[in-house]
């Protein structure tokens, strides 16, 4: 996946327009601090990154995992260090993540559009079903009854 950050904090890490990304690319310092600080097995990884399905979602076949409340900031560590900025935890925290730009490789035509999206829709893009929901689902129920 490739990701950009808003020009303001390109300009202050001194990075490139587009940063690749990949969940499996983590060095086992950076694997040690995150489970360390979020109580996770680094041998379950990306999974703990990924989120988890709640209760509620078992038997969906749409379903999309529930992110945890730490993904964003773990991703922006990530991706700084991935970029090769030593940045510190509370750095990662003060990027503007709503500014980040997806561009994933395995989608050309969102490439070719400069597609927009926040990294959490992209990382549920990704993980979910390519197919419809359903009218049953617990997604459409919920819309419904609003």
């Amino acid at each position: 996946m490739r990701l950009s950050l808003c020009e303001e904090d390109r300009v202050r890490f001194s990075l490139p327009e587009w940063l690749e990304f990949d969940l499996r690319n983590i060095s086992v310092a950076d694997m040690d601090e995150l489970s360390d600080r979020y109580g996770f097995d680094p041998d379950d990884w990306p999974a703990p990154f990924l989120g988890e399905l709640t209760l509620e979602q078992a038997g969906d076949p749409d379903a999309v995992p529930k992110p945890r409340r730490w993904r964003n900031h773990a991703l922006c560590w990530m991706l700084l260090r991935q970029a090769g900025v030593p940045a510190s935890w509370d750095e990662a925290a003060t990027v503007k993540y709503m500014m980040i730009r997806t561009e994933s490789t395995a989608e050309p035509e969102a490439e070719s559009r400069g597609k927009e999206a926040t990294v959490a829709t992209a990382s549920a893009r990704s993980a979910g079903s390519t197919t419809r929901r359903s009218a049953t689902s617990s997604a459409s129920r919920r819309r419904k009854s609003t």
